[in-house]
C-alpha cells in the first residue's frame, strides 16, 4: 500500500473493537485485516493513544443549517430550470430565502454536502428531417438481417 494513501477516520466503535483485539494479543496486521481499509499504522496509533474516541474535526460549522439545506434541496428539485441555476442565482430565485450575506461559497459547500455536483449540460443537436428519414429507411432495410450479415459489415 502506498505511503501517501489517505485512510478514513476510525469510528468510536471500531476503536473499542481494536483495543479489545489488542488486549487479546492480536498483532497490528491481524487487527487491520479484520477491518476494511484500515492500515496497521492506524491500529498502532490508536493503541498508543489508548482511548477509542476520535478527535473532534476542526473547522468552521456550516453557515446553512441542515433544515435550510433540506428546503433549498426541495426547491432545486422542483423544476428543470431550478436544477440548472448557478449557485450565485440560487438565493435570488429561492422565494423563501431570508439569509443575509449568503455567499456563493456557502451555497456551493452546502449543496455539495447534499450530494449535488456541477456539470456542463450536454445538448444533443437536433436531427434534420432528411437524416431522420434516411436512418429510418436504413433500420427498416436491415431489420431482418442474420448475425453473419451483420458481422460482414462490422
Amino acid at each position: 500500500m502506498p505511503a501517501n494513501t489517505k485512510k478514513r477516520q476510525l469510528t468510536r466503535d471500531e476503536g473499542i473493537q481494536i483495543l479489545a483485539f489488542r488486549r487479546l494479543g492480536m498483532t497490528y496486521e491481524a487487527i487491520a485485516k479484520q477491518f476494511r481499509d484500515i492500515s496497521p499504522r492506524q491500529v498502532q496509533h490508536l493503541v498508543q493513544k489508548g482511548h477509542p474516541t476520535p478527535k473532534k474535526r476542526s473547522g468552521r460549522p456550516p453557515f446553512i443549517t441542515d433544515e435550510q439545506l433540506q428546503e433549498l434541496t426541495a426547491f432545486v428539485y422542483t423544476s428543470k430550470r431550478t436544477r440548472r441555476l448557478s449557485w450565485t442565482r440560487l438565493p435570488f430565485e429561492y422565494p423563501m430565502c431570508t439569509w443575509e450575506n449568503v455567499s456563493e461559497w456557502s451555497i456551493s459547500s452546502a449543496m455539495k454536502r447534499a450530494g449535488f455536483r456541477r456539470r456542463i449540460v450536454r445538448r444533443k443537436p437536433p436531427i434534420s428531417e432528411k437524416n431522420r428519414q434516411l436512418r429510418l429507411a436504413w433500420a427498416q432495410e436491415h431489420l431482418n438481417w442474420s448475425r453473419e450479415q451483420w458481422c460482414t459489415i462490422l
